[in-house]
């Protein structure tokens, strides 16, 4: 048997139907349990949170000092890995 284009548009319809209802309820389910802090998921998403935002403040530190003075980072950094120093 040969499906046609009319065959097949309504099973694509309910597919893409049921994948932003699933998306919904994904979402509105997160959003409850992230308010009420649930299982500890607000704590959790806020030090992950703090915890990029200081990666993100160092590393940006660490670049701002190399090209500031790129002799002094490179040898201190040669000094942090040399066990001998």
């Amino acid at each position: 048997m040969v499906l046609s284009r009319l065959d097949v548009s309504p099973v694509v319809g309910w597919a893409a139907a049921a994948g932003i209802g699933i998306s919904f309820v994904a979402t509105f389910t997160f959003e409850y349990l992230y308010d009420n802090n649930i299982f500890g998921i607000q704590d959790g998403l806020d030090k992950a949170g703090q915890k990029i935002d200081e990666w993100w403040s160092d590393g940006k530190e660490a670049v701002s000092d190399f090209f500031q003075n790129p002799g002094e980072s490179i040898a201190s950094g040669f000094d942090a890995i040399n066990p001998l120093t």
